[in-house]
């Protein structure tokens, strides 16, 4: 019942559900504006989309409220890649996760994240990032939906040394939360910290610090992490604090 803007990359049934919200196609099938006007394919950007077309200086003009990609965090079509070559993009929005249980997961449930406007849209809209680095932040994405945490890590620094400072906060927060799935702990701890000094809304860091410090008993540090996942993420609570009660088991068991 609020009034908010969405940008996506594949609108399907946001079409039908979302009526009287302004709605803008990532990729041009019904937005005109980035259908006449696309901007020119990026160099060295391999893509097996059909739909190529983009405009990112004037997505980020309008600066909507909520970008849903079409595969959750990971960038994977042409204008969703493109997007993670401007700073404006980077300092102007965080994600949000919701937990969805259900077949379609094979039971085992799906977080499913979408990018939110947080900051205000600022300064001159050009790219200034090189589209290497989103590549191997996207192999490295690709490799964890594989299973394969160790391969990610050294894609994820091969992405932050490509990159110009600051790097993109999200390969980073990826970059720890493959450590935590490799049990190198004191790392990821630190990486996480790191990243919560740099912006205390990124809720992975959260997550994964609460699970962390609960399943090593440090109640204190645990709650403080809680309070903030209440504040951001209310409605995903409930998922962390049962996979965390389930973690503390398994470790307990173990011992």
């Amino acid at each position: 019942s609020s009034d908010f803007s969405v940008a996506v990359a594949t609108i399907g049934i946001f079409g039908y559900e979302l009526l009287g919200h302004e709605l803008i196609d990532l990729v041009g099938l019904t937005d005109s504006t980035i259908a006449r006007h696309s901007e020119d394919p990026i160099p060295g950007m391999v893509t097996t989309w059909k739909e190529q077309k983009h405009n990112s200086r004037y997505l980020l003009e309008r600066g909507p409220d909520y970008i849903v990609f079409s595969t959750g965090i990971k960038p994977s079509a042409p204008a969703e890649r493109a997007l993670l070559l401007y700073r404006q993009f980077m300092d102007a929005y965080r994600t949000l996760g919701w937990y969805y249980p259900g077949s379609a997961s094979g039971g085992r449930g799906i977080i499913t994240i979408v990018f939110k406007r947080t900051h205000p849209v600022e300064g001159e809209i050009v790219p200034v990032y090189p589209v290497e680095y989103v590549t191997k932040y996207k192999q490295g994405l690709e490799a964890v939906s594989a299973g394969d945490f160790g391969g990610s890590v050294p894609l994820y620094e091969a992405a932050m040394r490509i990159s110009p400072d600051p790097n993109y906060i999200y390969v980073d927060m990826q970059r720890a939360f493959s450590l935590m799935m490799l049990n190198r702990i004191p790392q990821a701890k630190a990486a996480m910290d790191s990243i919560l000094v740099r912006d205390s809304s990124v809720f992975e860091a959260h997550t994964g610090l609460y699970r962390m410090e609960s399943v090593v008993g440090s109640r204190a540090k645990a709650e403080i992490h809680k309070r903030w996942l209440l504040k951001l993420v209310p409605w995903y609570w409930p998922r962390v604090e049962t996979t965390t009660n389930n973690m503390i088991r398994e470790y307990r068991n173990r011992r």
